[in-house]
């Protein structure tokens, strides 16, 4: 804990296996008060992790507390002041913030429209086995071109409308989830 190496020795009195050969060579299953007089950190703790109540990362939230709590908790005469670091300071992890940022909203605007696609194009298949109706506007005089045209708006107001609501009832849907939960206890009774 002061800065100095710790040499102790345990007694092994069993193994465990976990099925995994990377846990069943390194890890070791040992009382907390033993590893903490072996590393000479008596009531001390080497990092204690928090996590925010919504269950999601919020970067800049934790930036700010990470500030606040660093200026009031910050001694230049103890060395074992506590520091806290917000999750984008902890070595390489600011990358990974970022990039997952980045791509949740890359990969829900690339849903989002082509969902849109989708739609408009089923709008237009749609269209296309009205020809008795657009037989009657050739008939009556309408422009191909405009008869064409309103296909086309129509087929894209269809594909908008049907992604903003298709939107709308997915976040609700989202919501609920996250917010109450799927109890699926029922599902698991006399599971093994």
């Amino acid at each position: 804990m002061n800065g100095s190496m710790a040499f102790y020795n345990f007694t092994v009195v069993g193994t465990v296996t976990f099925g995994s050969e990377a846990l069943d060579r390194g890890a070791l299953l040992i009382d907390l008060e033993d590893a903490r007089y072996a590393l000479d950190m008596q009531n001390a703790a080497g990092e204690i992790l928090g996590f925010q109540q919504e269950g999601y990362y919020h970067d800049a939230a934790a930036l700010e507390m990470a500030h606040r709590f660093n200026q009031q908790h910050s001694s230049t005469d103890d060395e074992f002041a506590p520091v806290m670091k917000s999750l984008s300071r902890q070595g390489n992890m600011g990358l990974y913030v970022s990039m997952a940022q980045y791509w949740s909203v890359y990969i829900s605007l690339l849903f989002v429209l082509t969902m849109g696609l989708v739609l408009w194009n089923a709008g237009l298949l749609g269209s296309l086995r009205r020809y008795g109706e657009f037989g009657v506007r050739l008939a009556m005089g309408e422009a191909k071109d405009h008869v064409f045209a309103t296909l086309i708006y129509e087929a894209i107001a269809i594909g908008i409308i049907g992604t903003l609501i298709g939107t709308a009832f997915g976040l609700l849907f989202a919501w609920l989830l996250q917010t109450y939960g799927l109890n699926i206890s029922g599902m698991m009774e006399g599971a093994p």
